[in-house]
């Protein structure tokens, strides 16, 4: 639920660039695009809102770089957001070859500062520039809460599990196609040694040049080579060697230290190596000071160079990248006063879930499918219902890709009230509430006498509540809807309010698209691609198999998951009698062989509704029983079909008998329950259910 005001908000970030602030955004849970909360005057900064887990944060871009800018900022946001309590310098940096502790850092790692030193701040003496002393006590100290959650990183247990979140959250930001935040590759991250200058190598006698001239790493070079990268200038001195870039595509480590913060930009390995000897530092930047001293403060920045004369900007986006991704993993684990004692989630309203199905640890492919339903959903924030649904045949998926789907939304919100309802009939749908009258005490749920459909409506109504997310399972039977046959539609029952949320799984298109409304958006789920459903197999059995064996029954079972977790099951259980060869071979004998095996009833998947007792042949026959009481004359053409072969059917063959409007009626049905596939007035038919 977004905050009511400035004084909610207790965490900022600042970044000074666009592309920072491009890969924080997209890491946000929410946007509170709709809410304008404005700023206190003489605040100059230009802000966004949003969540991150469970912190309500303000983000704040720097018109420029630099420690002055950043002051300026972090200022601003003093005067405005009075309650920050945390405030995150993001973004990239150069990093020292490696860290306090000898571990290598490369590009793309992420430096934590647990202390600032300004490096440039001190004396200019006609003999040198002076650093002044004690900086590191001018600037003070990180408040004790912040030195001891940064302890807590460094511990082994706690370090692996942030940079585990790091890498997930990184995957989901490069689903992003905004922009390009792709790893450049092992190639591109080179070190060379701090004296090996960066300059023209191979001289154009055409070309006056100061490079000709250079003989020690005090001389000049022209002002070409300082913009051209090492390609172009041929710079080919030895590099350093890395252990860590042994790997095709190594994972993103955290390093906590020291942190040089000025005004300059620094490009020079002497200079660089100097000072991290000295002064114990890891990375170098230009913001981080001029925040320090205004409010509390942490520094998290992607490395993009290792701060010598070489630094390009080949790794600008990916360190940026990695820098979000380490922001929303640090803000996971932190825990602030304000947030324990938000109204929202205090413990007699704490946020609960009700899906009744555990989560399959094994869940394998459809990342494509649960993002489309996370940028349905969660990327409009403004819209006054946020609805989608995934459309498919029985057995394809949609159920277990919204459990997976619910857990996803647990573990980065929350604050966020999942709720699972079935919706195959009235009397479950009914059953569905009481269950959320219960779990989130709905004043007069206990009352006989009370309408529990009404009670739970006017609950979710009211966003004092706080957000949630409804799941609709099995929403197939349009009539049980909109033709109930009570005073009210349960479709009138389905809130549309900014603070909810609606995913339906459904068969049937029609039943879909009138549940979700016009601003719905439809996710069609489609069977596995092979690799998918090859991995998904050698998830559900564990017995031997050959590349081959797996291919041909996943091919046979048509990618389906459902008929692959059946057959999975069967030949475990059976094992070692039974293997994925024997079971093919079984499978392609006999149509009747087929249907016993598509009927086996010795497995018991706990996150399947236990109603179903012969899954694949069920879920199949609930949709024909649709098909036939909807309309007779579909399941006519259906029969009809099954004389022919199943693919490239043509329309003139199936159509005779009836005119255009009748056959459309006939054939809708069979589309909606994704029975039929039409391309080109040519008809297809799914195998199985042939």
């Amino acid at each position: 639920m977004p905050p009511r005001s400035r004084k909610d908000f207790e965490i900022a970030i600042i970044c000074a660039l666009p592309v920072e602030a491009d890969a924080v955004e997209a890491l946000f849970d929410e946007h509170y695009d709709i809410h304008t909360y404005g700023k206190q005057e003489g605040d100059d900064n230009t802000y966004a809102t949003g969540r991150i887990g469970g912190h309500h944060v303000v983000l704040a871009i720097m018109p420029g770089m630099g420690n002055r800018s950043s002051a300026s900022v972090a200022r601003g946001l003093r005067i405005s957001f009075t309650q920050i309590k945390l405030a995150l310098v993001v973004g990239i940096c150069g990093g020292a070859p490696y860290s306090t502790e000898n571990t290598e850092i490369i590009l793309g790692d992420v430096i934590i500062s647990d202390s600032v030193v300004e490096y440039d701040f001190g004396r200019q003496y006609p003999d040198g520039f002076v650093r002044k002393s004690g900086v590191k006590e001018t600037l003070g100290q990180p408040k004790q809460e912040i030195r001891s959650f940064l302890n807590s990183l460094r511990t082994f247990r706690k370090r692996t599990q942030i940079q585990q979140q790091i890498m997930e959250h990184l995957k989901d930001l490069q689903r992003h196609n905004e922009r390009d935040w792709s790893y450049p590759g092992v190639s591109q991250d080179i070190l060379f040694p701090a004296s090996y200058r960066h300059r023209h190598y191979e001289q154009d006698p055409r070309v006056e040049c100061a490079c000709i001239d250079y003989h020690s790493n005090k001389d000049p070079v022209c002002e070409l080579a300082l913009k051209s990268d090492c390609q172009r200038l041929g710079c080919a001195g030895r590099s350093i060697q890395r252990r860590r870039l042994d790997k095709d595509k190594p994972d993103a480590f955290i390093h906590i230290g020291t942190v040089a913060s000025a005004n300059t930009v620094m490009r020079s390995g002497e200079h660089r190596d100097r000072l991290a000897e000295n002064e114990g530092i890891i990375g170098f930047e230009m913001e981080g000071a001029g925040v320090w001293d205004n409010l509390p403060c942490i520094i998290i920045k992607g490395v993009c160079d290792y701060t010598d004369s070489h630094k390009n900007k080949a790794w600008q986006n990916y360190a940026s990248a990695t820098a979000a991704s380490c922001t929303k993993a640090f803000l996971k684990n932190w825990t602030s006063g304000l947030q324990q004692q938000r109204p929202e989630i205090s413990s007699h309203s704490q946020p609960s879930s009700t899906v009744p199905f555990e989560r399959d640890e094994k869940f394998v492919g459809r990342e494509d499918i649960i993002t489309s339903i996370k940028n349905a959903i969660q990327g409009r924030t403004g819209w006054t219902s946020k609805r989608a649904a995934l459309v498919g045949l029985g057995g394809v998926g949609k159920s277990q890709i919204a459990i997976e789907y619910t857990y996803r939304v647990r573990e980065s919100a929350p604050n966020t009230w999942i709720f699972w309802v079935h919706a195959s009939n009235i009397t479950r749908f009914e059953q569905g509430y009481r269950d959320i009258a219960t779990v989130a005490k709905v004043p007069g749920c206990d009352d006989p006498k009370s309408d529990i459909l009404q009670l739970v409506h006017k609950w979710l109504c009211d966003e004092e509540n706080g957000s949630w997310l409804m799941v609709l399972d099995n929403a197939d039977d349009i009539d049980t809807f909109f033709n109930s046959g009570k005073n009210v539609a349960l479709v009138d029952y389905l809130p549309r309010v900014s603070h909810g949320s609606i995913l339906i799984t459904s068969r049937n298109q029609t039943a879909a698209r009138n549940i979700v409304g016009a601003h719905g958006q439809m996710i069609p789920v489609e069977p596995m691609n092979t690799n998918d459903a090859i991995a998904l197999l050698r998830a559900r059995v564990n017995v031997q198999q050959s590349d081959e064996d797996a291919r041909l029954l996943v091919q046979a079972l048509e990618c389906i998951p459902l008929a692959i977790t059946q057959a999975g099951a069967y030949i475990s259980n059976r094992s070692p009698r039974m293997s994925v060869s024997a079971y093919l071979g079984l499978f392609q004998r006999s149509e009747s062989n087929q249907e016993h095996l598509l009927n086996y009833n010795d497995a018991h998947d706990l996150r399947r509704d236990r109603s179903i007792r012969h899954p694949v042949i069920t879920t199949w026959q609930i949709s024909f029983n649709q098909i036939r009481r909807i309309s007779p004359k579909a399941t006519d053409l259906l029969a009809l079909m099954s004389v022919f072969d199943r693919q490239g059917i043509p329309e003139e063959l199936v159509s005779e008998g009836m005119d255009q409007l009748e056959f459309e009626d006939a054939l809708a049905p069979l589309m909606s329950f994704s029975l039929v596939q039409v391309e080109n007035f040519t008809m297809f038919v799914l195998d199985l259910a042939w």
